[in-house]
This record gives C-alpha cells, sequence and structure tokens, in this order.
C-alpha cells in the first residue's frame, strides 16, 4: 500500500443529546480514535503521513459539517488526484433503516427523524 497516496478519514461521535430521552452517550469513542491514530500513523504499521492532506479527524460535529467535512476531503479539494485510496471509519451509533440502509448517528441526530437528521 503507497501510504503517501493513502487518505485515512475518521468520523467519531460520542454524545447524543438528542436521542429522545435516552442516554445513549458512548464514552469510549474518543479512546477508539485515539488507538485507531496511532495505528494508523506507527510506521510499524500503516505509516500514513501525520499531516492534514493523509489524517483527518472529525469528532462529535454536527451531521451537516461532518458530510461538508467528509466532501472537501474526497471531493472538493485540489489534491484529490493525489490519491487512489481513501479508508473511512466511522465510530458512534448506528441506526437500521428500511432497505437495510444504516445511518450514522452524529451529535444532532433526533432518534424518530434519523432519516433526515
Amino acid at each position: 500500500m503507497d501510504v503517501k497516496r493513502t487518505k485515512v478519514i475518521l468520523v467519531g461521535n460520542s454524545t447524543f443529546p438528542r436521542w429522545g430521552g435516552e442516554i445513549k452517550d458512548i464514552p469510549n469513542v474518543a479512546q477508539n480514535m485515539e488507538l485507531l491514530k496511532k495505528v494508523f500513523l506507527d510506521t510499524n504499521y500503516f505509516g500514513i503521513p501525520d499531516d492534514p492532506q493523509h489524517f483527518v479527524e472529525i469528532k462529535d460535529e454536527v451531521s451537516q459539517d461532518i458530510l461538508l467535512k467528509v466532501k472537501h476531503e474526497t471531493k472538493s479539494f485540489l489534491g484529490k488526484d493525489l490519491f487512489d485510496r481513501l479508508i473511512f471509519y466511522y465510530s458512534g451509533h448506528g441506526i437500521p433503516g428500511e432497505d437495510t440502509k444504516l445511518f450514522f448517528a452524529s451529535r444532532d441526530t433526533i432518534r424518530s427523524d434519523y432519516e433526515i437528521t
């Protein structure tokens, strides 16, 4: 794997204040993200360069901010043609929807309206 042509995007959501009255926070998301970062950056494993062009972390953001950041990191930046591999990792709640779709929950997800939030 050519690490210079690889981009890693880690997305983690640990708090879900609009989940519908239930406390559904996931306190170990930050630890999960930190451990994965170490694995991806460590030259004994992957050796991804530790710079914003190759490695991006998105933590506890609202859905629109996550979508925009991922879009800008994958489709809307000048150096996108320099990469041929994307590793995307999400840590947080997922919500099974209709037609076998899986929705990722973000900080502003409303449990009863997950399809649009």
